[in-house]
């Protein structure tokens, strides 16, 4: 309460013949009223800022959930992409080793026919 508000209740009490302690003890009266507003006002504005940080982490938190599932989406695609790879290569390592085969058997039948004593 300001200081002109404490005069409008203070005036008509003098005015009205109260006593000093009366007028004392509304004071007091007054003055924790104040104190108790101000506290409430702190405790609000305490709230507030609360809320307001709930609410960036809630937003950081659906923003993560968001990159998680696109990060899970990624791996997704990128195992099917290894798993083609994988059999790519099963299948080119199959041809070469086909390859090797054949080589050393033609190399064998080149050497044995070359060969004058086989």
């Amino acid at each position: 309460m300001t200081e002109d508000q404490n005069q409008r209740v203070f005036r008509p009490l003098v005015r009205w013949g109260a006593s000093s302690r009366l007028a004392d003890n509304v004071e007091n009266l007054l003055t924790g009223v104040q104190k108790m507003t101000s506290a409430l006002e702190k405790v609000m504005s305490g709230l507030e800022r609360l809320t307001a940080g709930f609410e960036n982490l809630t937003e950081i938190a659906e923003n993560q959930a968001e990159r998680i599932e696109n990060a899970e989406a990624q791996i997704g695609k990128l195992s099917v992409r290894i798993e083609e790879i994988g059999g790519k290569l099963d299948a080119l390592i199959d041809i070469v080793e086909k390859e090797h085969r054949v080589f050393h058997q033609r190399l064998s039948r080149l050497e044995s026919n070359n060969n004058p004593n086989g």
